[in-house]
């Protein structure tokens, strides 16, 4: 995840108004960001693989005991 957001650095300081006034630093932008990054995965991602392998095993089962 800190390579990531070290990978966005660049493009962030740019478009962030709060980090081009210097309001917050560099590794508070980080730790926002992948906070930001985990709520999306705990919340978005997780759930949907879920569903996705909960349908995926259904329809297995479904076409093994299927004539």
């Amino acid at each position: 995840m800190r390579r990531m957001a070290e990978s966005r650095w660049w493009w962030d300081r740019r478009l962030k108004a709060e980090l081009r006034r210097g309001e917050i630093s560099k590794d508070e932008h980080f730790d926002s960001l992948i906070k930001g990054q985990r709520f999306i995965v705990k919340w978005f991602f997780t759930p949907f693989i879920a569903i996705w392998v909960a349908l995926a095993f259904t329809l297995a089962i479904h076409g093994l005991a299927s004539p």
